[in-house]
C-alpha cells in the first residue's frame, strides 16, 4: 500500500528531476511573496464568487437558465483551484496535480462556452426592467379599468369583493351599511328621450352621489340604473339619512339634455350589519329587497330592511318633487 501511495506522489509531484517554480523566480523574496500574495487574494476571491452565486440560486428558485449559472460557478471555482496549486508549486514540483486541475478547468470552460452561446439569443430576448415596469403598469391599469364603469367613472360591481375585504379588516363591532338605489322608471327615459339622454342621466346621478356622500363612502354602478352605496361606520338610521339626502339631491337636480328638461326620482333600500357578520352579497340582497318595497310603496322614497322585518312599517319619503317635467 505504501508503494502505491509513493507512486501516486511521484506521479503528482514528479520524480525529483524538476525544480519547483520558486527556482524560476530565483527565490527572490520580494518576487516570491508578490506571487504568493497575489495568488492567495485570487483564490479567496474566486472561491467566494461561486459561494455567493450558489447562495443566490438557492434563494431564487424562479430564476431562468440556472444551468449556465452553475457552470459559471464551477468554472470560477476551478480557476481558483489552479491558483491555489500555483502557490504549492512555488515550493513543490506538483506539476501533474497542476495539469489535472487545468484539465478540469478546461473541461468546465468548454462546457460553459458550449451552453452559453445558444442561450445568448434567449437572454437578449428577456424583457428589460423598464419593459417589465411598463407591463406591470399596464396590467394595473387594465385591472382598474375592469373594475370601473366607463360611463359614470364609478367602481363597478367587480370592485365589491375588494371593498368587502377592506371592511373585513376593521374592528368586529364596527357598523357598515349598504344601500341599493334605483332610478324610478328609467326605461321610460330611454323610450321617450333616447339612450343618449339615458347615458347623460346616469352620469348626472353619479355626480350627485359624489357630492352627497362622505369621503369614506363609496358609490358603485351595480348595473343598468342600479347603484350600490357602501357606507362604513353607519348604522341603519345613519345610512337611511345619508341615502335620503342622495335621493333628495337627485330629485331636486333636473337634467338638461339637447333642449329637454327631465326631473328624476330614485327609490332606495338600506340594510346594515356589523363587520363580524359582514356578507356583502347577503347585505346587497337585503338592501335590494328593501328597495323593491320602496318602489311598491309609491317610489321616490327610502325603505329599511328592518321595516320589512317589522311587517308593515312605512317607508320614509325623501322629499316632494318640484314641479316640472318628470321621468318618474
Amino acid at each position: 500500500m505504501g508503494e502505491v501511495l509513493a507512486a501516486v506522489w511521484r506521479a503528482l509531484g514528479g520524480d525529483g528531476q524538476f525544480a519547483p517554480h520558486g527556482m524560476c523566480l530565483l527565490w527572490d523574496p520580494a518576487l516570491v511573496w508578490t506571487m504568493l500574495l497575489s495568488d492567495v487574494l485570487i483564490v479567496l476571491s474566486y472561491y467566494s464568487i461561486p459561494a455567493a452565486l450558489f447562495l443566490f440560486l438557492r434563494r431564487r428558485p424562479d430564476l431562468r437558465f440556472r444551468g449556465i449559472f452553475y457552470l459559471a460557478g464551477f468554472f470560477v471555482l476551478a480557476c481558483g483551484t489552479t491558483h491555489l496549486i500555483a502557490i504549492l508549486t512555488l515550493w513543490q514540483p506538483l506539476y501533474w496535480l497542476e495539469a489535472i486541475a487545468k484539465l478540469v478547468t478546461a473541461a468546465v470552460s468548454v462546457a460553459t462556452a458550449v451552453v452559453a452561446w445558444p442561450l445568448l439569443p434567449k437572454a437578449i430576448a428577456l424583457p428589460t426592467p423598464e419593459r417589465l415596469h411598463e407591463t406591470r403598469r399596464a396590467l394595473r391599469e387594465a385591472q382598474e379599468m375592469a373594475s370601473r364603469d366607463p360611463l359614470t367613472d364609478l367602481p363597478n360591481r367587480r370592485a365589491l369583493p375588494q371593498l368587502a375585504a377592506a371592511l373585513a379588516k376593521a374592528a368586529p363591532n364596527r357598523p357598515v351599511a349598504v344601500a341599493m338605489v334605483d332610478i324610478d322608471l328609467f326605461k321610460s327615459v330611454n323610450d321617450t328621450f333616447g339612450h343618449g339622454m339615458g347615458d347623460a342621466l346616469l352620469h348626472h346621478v353619479a355626480d350627485v352621489m359624489r357630492r352627497c356622500l362622505g369621503p369614506s363612502d363609496t358609490a358603485v354602478r351595480f348595473g343598468g340604473d342600479e347603484f350600490v352605496l357602501v357606507l362604513p361606520d353607519a348604522d341603519e338610521d345613519a345610512a337611511a339619512a345619508t341615502v335620503a339626502a342622495v335621493c333628495r339631491g337627485i330629485a331636486v337636480s333636473p337634467i338638461w339634455y339637447e333642449g329637454q328638461t327631465v326631473r328624476l326620482t330614485a327609490s332606495a333600500g338600506v340594510a346594515a350589519a356589523r363587520v363580524r357578520e359582514l356578507d356583502m352579497d347577503a347585505l346587497i340582497r337585503r338592501a335590494d329587497r328593501a328597495c323593491y318595497r320602496a318602489k311598491a310603496a309609491g317610489r321616490d322614497r327610502v325603505a329599511r330592511d328592518s321595516d320589512i322585518e317589522a311587517d308593515g312599517a312605512e317607508a320614509t319619503d325623501t322629499a316632494a318633487l318640484p314641479a316640472g317635467t318628470t321621468a318618474a
